[in-house]
């Protein structure tokens, strides 16, 4: 008897791509290389919010307020002087952040 094969998962391919930019994230190490995959992120998913950047960086225990504050006005000014597609996916607004 054959066992059923289960996949375990969601069949949102498009989620392995944000997935792997969060993971990049959370990788990097230096202020100016986290500032440009912040700005891809926040370009590829205009409802990335400051909380969720927030969020995501207080994660790397090796940032300092100072540069969390540098990060997140990266993407702010980045952010304003660019115009979201309405077809963006969107991820972060469907995720709380307190």
């Amino acid at each position: 008897m054959v066992a059923p094969s289960y996949r375990t998962g969601s069949k949102q391919d498009w989620l392995k791509e944000i997935l792997t930019k969060i993971a990049e994230v959370l990788k990097l190490q230096d202020i100016p290389a986290i500032q440009m995959q912040i700005v891809l992120l926040g370009s590829a998913y205009p409802d990335l919010s400051e909380k969720h950047v927030s969020a995501l960086l207080k994660l790397k225990t090796n940032l300092s307020k100072a540069d969390r504050k540098i990060v997140k006005t990266t993407l702010s000014d980045t952010l304003k002087e660019s115009r979201a597609d309405p077809g963006t996916r969107k991820f972060f607004s469907k995720i709380k952040v307190r």
